[in-house]
């Protein structure tokens, strides 16, 4: 997804192109398909390609993400997930 968020839409190829030579064709494809049938993703038909779309914006789907990760890993506590993130921060910040 984030990907196809930083080119903001695009085909099976540009996908892989986006990712470079981490990537396979085939792997990209059914990871598209899978998207779009979980309804992450649009399509429309491009001749004989499908160009994929998120479906929902980057900054919406960055923090639904977020809340999932508060809910699983700091039992829907908030000022747990802030003390950890201001940790880590702090720690990068150190680093550069």
């Amino acid at each position: 997804m984030s990907a196809l968020y930083r080119i903001e839409y695009g085909s099976v190829s540009s996908v892989v192109h986006e990712l470079g030579d981490r990537s396979h064709p085939t792997t990209v494809r059914t990871l598209l398909g899978r998207l779009f049938a979980k309804g992450y993703l649009k399509r429309r038909l491009d001749g004989t390609r499908y160009i994929y779309f998120p479906r929902i914006a980057h900054e919406t789907a960055a923090k639904e993400a977020l809340s999932r990760v508060v809910e699983t890993y700091f039992s829907d506590r908030p000022s747990e997930a802030n003390a950890a993130l201001t940790e880590v921060l702090s720690t990068l910040n150190k680093e550069t």
